[in-house]
């Protein structure tokens, strides 16, 4: 079946679900309709004459992906907007998701914070429009001082931090893998040292030694501490202490590693050692 449409001319494509829904059933499949009925139809429907051969899968994909940065948002954070999940997204942002569903669209508006209707216009070719473009609707901006991550996250941090410091030690000629390497362990040890100092001092209360945690953190206890920062030395230590690795640790530094784990959580004394 062909059929015109504000000029455009589509050779037996029907239009995607994503923009007609249950249109190409009650209407294209209709035998001698006429064709600039349906045309007139989509045009009221949408607002906009749609051509899949208009599609521009890589224009949509980017801005989707722009759109998310621009609002310093993590996939799962505009799924908690109201977005599609965050398998879904990464397919969309990746070119793999070639005909989005109505559904989709929809929380693609909310999750990015568009106007209803903007990611099917972006999807045939045209532009988005931003919430916060009108004139009676107040910018908003993305608190993003503080990121949450959640274990598997940071064990994930972890992984790969680890291969690729290995990767770097197997190449020591390779001098800008070590600096990388190197500069990736500096960066991401205040983002895990933090929580996993935190996860040695509950696991030092629970129980006085190292649970399966030090299966997935028990590398960062074996690292030479070499820190010239103070305060990550001490925490290196510290960590070092709770996990019962108490060489190289004298009396009064011990004292205060035991004072500071019981204020860490006041009411309950420390384990047995």
């Amino acid at each position: 079946m062909d059929y015109e449409c504000s000029g455009l001319f589509v050779h037996g494509v029907l239009p995607p679900k994503a923009l007609v829904d249950d249109v190409q059933t009650k209407i294209y499949h209709k035998s001698g309709e006429n064709k600039a009925q349906v045309c007139v139809f989509v045009v009221s429907m949408f607002g906009f004459a749609y051509d899949p051969s208009m599609q521009d899968h890589r224009r949509f994909s980017d801005q989707i992906r722009e759109r998310r940065r621009q609002l310093g948002l993590t996939r799962v954070q505009v799924r908690d907007r109201g977005g599609p999940s965050e398998p879904t997204l990464t397919k969309i942002e990746r070119e793999e998701l070639p005909e989005p569903s109505p559904a989709t669209l929809a929380k693609l508006d909310a999750g990015l914070g568009w106007v209803a209707g903007s990611a099917a216009r972006l999807l045939s070719g045209g532009n988005v429009r931003a919430i916060e473009d009108r004139e009676d609707s107040p910018v908003q901006f993305p608190n993003i001082e503080r990121v949450e991550l959640d274990v598997a996250a940071i064990a994930q941090l972890v992984s790969v931090s680890t291969r690729i410091a290995e990767l770097a030690e197997n190449r020591p000629e390779d001098r800008e893998l070590q600096g990388v390497a190197s500069d990736l362990n500096d960066a991401l040890h205040p983002i895990y040292g933090r929580y996993v100092t935190q996860l040695f001092e509950a696991n030092r209360r629970d129980r006085g030694t190292v649970s399966p945690v030090f299966a997935v953190f028990g590398h960062l206890l074996d690292e030479p501490n070499r820190s010239t920062d103070p305060t990550e030395f001490e925490e290196r230590q510290y960590r070092r202490w709770l996990a019962g690795r108490t060489s190289g640790i004298d009396h009064s530094t011990s004292e205060r590693f035991a004072q500071r784990l019981r204020a860490s959580n006041p009411g309950q004394g420390e384990a047995s050692e």
